[in-house]
C-alpha cells in the first residue's frame, strides 16, 4: 500500500509540474502576443495619423449624371486614407463645375476619377446632335467619342469623352457641351458625311470612363473650317479660345496634307465603289441626292439647259458646283446641329 500510495504521489506531482509548464508557456506565449497586438496598434495608430488628410464626402447619394456642387452635395471632411491626396477633388478643382460619371453613395470620398468638368470656357455651348448613329443600348450619361467613317476606309475621331445627356433615343437626339472649335469640327463632319457616298458618322463608347483618358482628335477638317479655326483665311472666328488646351490638342490634327490624302483616296473610288460601300452600310445616297437638287436649282434658275450646259457666255463653272455641295438645300432633309448656352 505505501509503494503504490508512493506512485499515485509521484503522478500527481508530475501532473502538477507539467500543468504548471504549459501554464507557465501560455502565460510566455499570451505576453508576447500582447506585446504584438500592442505593437500592431501603435502602428495602426501611426499610420491613421500619418494618413489623416481633408476630402470633400458625399453627403447624399449622387446619382450619375447629376451635378457635383461643392458644400450642398458633397462636404469637407477628414478621413484616412492612403490614397494620394492628388486623386481626391481638393477646393481649387471646384473652379470647375462637376457632373458625376458614376453613383457615388453618402460618405464616399469624392475621387477626380468619378466625375468630369463641365468647363465654361470661351463660347462653351450646350448643343443638340442627331447625326450619329446610336449603339443599340446608348443611354443617357453613356461617355463616347464622336467618329466618321469614309467609304474608303478610313475612319477618325471628330469629338472625343463626351458626355450624353437627355437622350432622345427614338429620334437619335442627344445632348452635350461644346466649345466654337468642336462645333466647327462636326459641322465640317457633317458637310463630309452628307456629300460623300457611303460615308457616315456614329458613336463609341467608353467601357471604363473613369479611368479611361480621352481619345486624341484625328478628323482632318475641311479647308474652309483649317481656316476658320487657325484664323489664317478670309474668315476667322474670335469666338475660339486659341490659348485653352482643347485648343491646342485638336490643331494637332488641323492638317491640310492630310485632308488632300483623304480626298485623293475618296476621289479615286468608282461610282460603283461607292455605292456599294452605301448599300452594304445601309446608308442613303445623299450626296447623290444633293447634286440632283443642286442641279435641279440651277435648271430652275436658268443657269444651265437640260443637257447641263452653261445657258451664260462664261464657261460653266463653279457656280453649278457650288451649289452641288450644299448640303442646305438637299432634297434630302437637312441636320440640325441646335446651340443654346450662355
Amino acid at each position: 500500500m505505501t509503494r503504490k500510495k508512493g506512485q499515485i504521489i509521484i503522478r500527481l506531482l508530475i501532473a502538477v509540474a507539467i500543468i504548471a509548464a504549459v501554464l507557465a508557456a501560455l502565460v510566455v506565449i499570451g505576453r508576447n502576443q500582447i506585446k504584438n497586438y500592442e505593437a500592431q496598434i501603435t502602428n495602426l495608430q501611426t499610420q491613421i495619423t500619418s494618413n489623416q488628410q481633408y476630402v470633400y464626402v458625399a453627403n447624399t447619394d449622387i446619382e450619375a449624371g447629376s451635378d457635383v456642387q461643392q458644400d450642398i452635395n458633397v462636404i469637407r471632411q477628414q478621413i484616412a486614407s492612403g490614397i494620394d491626396s492628388s486623386l481626391y477633388v481638393q477646393d481649387a478643382d471646384f473652379a470647375n463645375d462637376y457632373v458625376a460619371l458614376v453613383d457615388i453613395a453618402a460618405g464616399q470620398p469624392l475621387m477626380k476619377n468619378m466625375v468630369t468638368a463641365e468647363a465654361n470656357g470661351l463660347g462653351e455651348m450646350e448643343v443638340e446632335i442627331n447625326v450619329a448613329t446610336l449603339l443599340v443600348d446608348s443611354a443617357t450619361n453613356d461617355v463616347v467619342d464622336v467618329r466618321i467613317s469614309f467609304p474608303d476606309g478610313s475612319d477618325y475621331i471628330v469629338l472625343s469623352k463626351k458626355t450624353m445627356k437627355n437622350l432622345i433615343y427614338d429620334s437619335s437626339i442627344w445632348y452635350t457641351n461644346l466649345n466654337e472649335q468642336e462645333i466647327l469640327t462636326l459641322t465640317s463632319a457633317i458637310i463630309d458625311a452628307y456629300t460623300n457616298t457611303g460615308t457616315y458618322i456614329y458613336l463609341t463608347r467608353y467601357t471604363n470612363p473613369t479611368i479611361q483618358e480621352a481619345n486624341a482628335c484625328t478628323y482632318p477638317v475641311r479647308d474652309w473650317t483649317h481656316d476658320t479655326i487657325n484664323g489664317t483665311g478670309e474668315t476667322t472666328d474670335e469666338n475660339i479660345d486659341r490659348t485653352s488646351e482643347t485648343y491646342m490638342k485638336m490643331t494637332e490634327t488641323l492638317n491640310l496634307l492630310a485632308r488632300q490624302r483623304l480626298e485623293n483616296k475618296i476621289s479615286q473610288l468608282t461610282q460603283e465603289e461607292l455605292a456599294a460601300v452605301a448599300a452594304g452600310r445601309g446608308l442613303q445616297d445623299t450626296a447623290s441626292s444633293t447634286a440632283y437638287a443642286g442641279q435641279q436649282a440651277a435648271k430652275d434658275a436658268g443657269l444651265i439647259d437640260e443637257n447641263g450646259n452653261s445657258t451664260e457666255a462664261e464657261p460653266a463653272s463653279t457656280q453649278t458646283q457650288t451649289q452641288t455641295t450644299s448640303p442646305d438645300e438637299s432634297e434630302s432633309g437637312t441636320i440640325e446641329i441646335d446651340a443654346t448656352g450662355e
